[in-house]
């Protein structure tokens, strides 16, 4: 992910507001200077605490359960986007599957990370509405214009 027109210590302080929400659970694997602004990715920091996500995989493990990843999981990403756009209104954040985010929109939006087999939607990869982090009703961010958020589970799109 890129990010632009944002300081190092906007971004910082980005992290920490998420994880005032996430218990101190989510870090950045890497912050790296990138023209006018930054790569970087995000993880969780265990593997089963808030913020963490399970593996879009159809397969399970022996007792039934899934396989759980460090990576950060899509309301993360998420509540991320949004805080570095409150902090720093004229950044902008470029993803491979969303696309641009910035004031105006872009972010919220929820994709397939499953198979044509197994769908998965990227909201249903972790525990974050179970847990009650999340709802999906109310989150002052969870549609971004007129329509609700659309899921892409079933649908073939083509980039």
């Amino acid at each position: 992910m890129n990010v632009r027109r944002i300081s190092q210590a906007t971004m910082i302080e980005a992290m920490e507001r998420v994880n005032a929400v996430y218990d101190n659970k989510i870090e950045y694997l890497y912050i790296e200077p990138e023209g006018t602004g930054f790569a970087f990715r995000i993880r969780a920091t265990n593997k089963r605490g808030p913020g963490s996500k399970f593996s879009a995989s159809s397969f399970t493990l022996k007792d039934g359960s899934r396989r759980r990843v460090m990576g950060a999981c899509w309301h993360v990403h998420g509540l991320l986007f949004d805080t570095i756009i409150e902090l720093s209104p004229g950044s902008w954040i470029t993803t491979g599957a969303a696309g641009r985010i910035d004031v105006n929109g872009g972010n919220w939006h929820d994709y397939n990370i499953g198979s044509m087999m197994y769908p998965m939607d990227a909201s249903q990869q972790c525990e974050c509405v179970e847990n009650g982090i999340y709802h999906l009703e109310g989150y002052r961010n969870w549609v971004q214009g007129p329509e609700p958020a659309q899921s892409m589970v079933g649908k073939v799109v083509y980039r």
